[in-house]
């Protein structure tokens, strides 16, 4: 109680996912962090399709390389089923294309093995 009789305000306990269905800022950060980065994904896998040009095949492939450099990526690829998509898309690719989009892909499928060992 407070001087003036009345009833001192409790202080409230965070609220959590469970008592309201409210989540964590940490949570919705990482959430669309996680979005942009599939986003940037299926963008460069639109950049793979036979319908776009050489270039654009090519710099796709190049993208998806430096991106798959990254462990997080590759857990994100693997977490959102999307590695037989890419495996396809640049197996595709990798037969139409130059020796430039060859390498590049076999660059990505190096850098998508390093976690099987």
């Amino acid at each position: 109680r407070t001087e003036g009789g009345g009833a001192q305000p409790r202080p409230r306990a965070a609220p959590t996912a469970a008592a309201g269905g409210v989540m964590s800022s940490n949570f919705i950060g990482e959430f669309g962090q996680s979005r942009a980065k599939l986003d940037d994904i299926e963008f460069i896998l639109d950049g793979l399709q036979p319908t776009q040009p050489q270039g654009v095949r090519l710099s796709s492939t190049l993208s998806l390389a430096s991106l798959s450099k990254d462990p997080d990526t590759r857990s994100l690829l693997r977490a959102h089923s999307l590695l037989p998509k890419v495996m396809s898309v640049l197996h595709g690719a990798a037969k139409q294309e130059d020796s430039a989009v060859g390498l590049a892909a076999a660059t990505v499928f190096f850098f998508l093995c390093q976690d099987q060992n």
